[in-house]
């Protein structure tokens, strides 16, 4: 891997971005849909690199990563397989990982096409399939919405009309059936040691929604954070974020080496 420091790498078409901190291990880092890899700054990277070398990278779309050409559309699919272009490009055989919400999924998506690359993942607020209330709630999104595209605009390049695009994107997920389509049979055959992060409080997704994927996992395990939202793992709540990923690794690299 590079130096510590800002680049990035031209895979699949697309010129990704991406930040590195830290030593020790490989540790890839996916941020949310509307976020970037800086969005780890509240989430405990320091913390994180003081064991690690973080690896964030701006997804497709986003931050200072290429878009998506056209009018094609954002799949946490094609994400899984940037990322997994980029772990070639910088010559990452296996990584542990930690994925938040659209990077959650797309963790799932990359354990399914190459598992042999993850050795331990945490997913938080991820799901096999979109639930109704999600589904509601991506639909209502206005990628005309100026109060949001304010909001996002300052984080990606290409300002509001990259925020815009990435409005688009949510929006169009409310009717996207093949993208997340994680059957119980698809993730019974994940083996990659998995911890879930669920927030009770989330408004898109209800406790079963998550659990179902630590219950459904061949290696998964759940924890829930007490009244915490989407994402539940920043600003106040990173430190204990930190610790809880910290332990899980630790535990797997035990059972690695026993």
């Amino acid at each position: 891997m590079s130096v510590a420091g800002r680049s990035s790498a031209l895979v699949r078409g697309l010129r990704i971005a991406y930040r590195t901190d830290g030593q020790g291990p490989s540790l890839l880092l996916l941020h949310g849909m509307g976020g970037r890899g800086d969005d780890f700054d509240h989430c405990g990277r320091r913390e994180l690199a003081a064991r690690f070398t973080t690896l964030a990278p701006d997804a497709r779309g986003h931050g200072e990563s290429d878009a998506v050409a056209g009018d094609g559309r954002l799949l946490h699919a094609d994400v899984a397989r940037d990322t997994l272009a980029l772990l070639d490009a910088l010559g990452l055989d296996r990584v542990r990982a930690i994925g938040v919400s659209m990077g959650g999924n797309a963790l799932l998506h990359l354990a399914e096409i190459a598992p042999d690359r993850l050795e331990a993942m945490v997913l938080v607020s991820s799901v096999a399939r979109f639930p109704d209330r999600a589904r509601a709630i991506m639909r209502a999104t206005d990628p005309d919405d100026r109060r949001r595209q304010d909001e996002l605009a300052p984080l990606h390049r290409g300002g509001h009309a990259r925020a815009r695009a990435i409005l688009a994107h949510m929006r169009a997920l409310a009717d996207d059936h093949d993208d997340m389509a994680f059957t119980a049979d698809r993730l019974a055959r994940i083996a990659v040691p998995t911890l879930v992060v669920h927030g009770s409080a989330d408004p898109l997704y209800a406790h079963d929604d998550v659990a179902g994927v630590a219950k459904g996992l061949a290696n998964g395990a759940l924890v829930v954070v007490e009244a915490g939202g989407h994402s539940p793992v920043f600003l106040e709540r990173a430190a204990a974020f930190v610790e809880t990923c910290l332990a899980f690794f630790d535990v797997q690299s035990a059972k690695n080496t026993s």
